[in-house]
């Protein structure tokens, strides 16, 4: 969880780059099963033997989740294989105050903050069939050990008007939205439209131009794929 509020704002520009990519061309992006050995070599150079291992563990238990299984049993695979990652601060395992890992990058590192948690399922979870309207980025303001911190989580839609299941890094079960009191959702996005949450409801505003830093992250996603 980020503890820094008056960061929330602009971490959701950055972050609301989605709205001018086509993620639909990225289904294959988000699943690391294809990954080629060059670049299990490259993530080993960059972190150790280990990150081929772990790589290589994340395809084998993505394997085990087979195409058209039910909703509710892919979102738990899933927020379960992510959520197995131990959590780290962008500024101790990067060296930086905020930076977005690649899936490849969060598992080989074997650590990741929030929105690493949130990318990797979205993009996995996209491999797997799920409709990019279905699912959400939330900027949520999180209740933890009696203090508010920013957080993201994902949120999974199975129709437009329903209510929300929530994919999150801290709790780890699947919960509706209104079974989690504890986060008070600030800005929610996906690839088409981005929204402001308040006490009355989701309000579309208009979408933003795409912005250097999720600009940078496709560009590296897109790079490991062409390895």
């Amino acid at each position: 969880m980020k503890s820094h509020t008056h960061n929330l704002v602009r971490r959701v520009l950055y972050l609301v780059a989605l709205g001018g990519i086509a993620t639909g061309a990225w289904t294959a992006h988000g699943c690391l099963i294809g990954l080629s050995e060059r670049v299990m070599h490259v993530m080993s150079e960059r972190f150790g033997q280990m990150a081929t291992t772990r790589l290589k563990e994340w395809q084998r238990n993505e394997q085990r989740i087979h195409v058209g299984v039910k909703d509710l049993q892919l979102l738990e695979s899933v927020n379960t294989l992510a959520n197995r990652i131990p959590y780290g601060t962008d500024q101790d395992i990067w060296g930086v105050e905020d930076y977005w890992a690649t899936p490849a990058e969060l598992v080989a590192v074997n650590a990741g903050d929030c929105e690493d948690y949130v990318i990797a399922k979205y993009f996995t979870l996209r491999a797997h069939g799920v409709s990019a309207s279905q699912l959400r980025f939330v900027y949520v303001r999180a209740l933890l050990r009696g203090r508010l911190g920013t957080h993201m989580v994902l949120a999974y839609y199975k129709t437009p008007d329903s209510e929300p299941l929530v994919l999150d890094n801290i709790n780890h079960k699947l919960l509706p939205v209104s079974q989690r009191p504890d986060l008070m959702p600030v800005y929610s996005f996906n690839d088409e439209n981005m929204y402001r949450e308040g006490a009355s409801g989701s309000r579309k505003v208009d979408s933003v131009s795409v912005v250097r830093r999720w600009g940078d992250l496709v560009a590296r996603i897109t790079k490991e794929k062409q390895l």
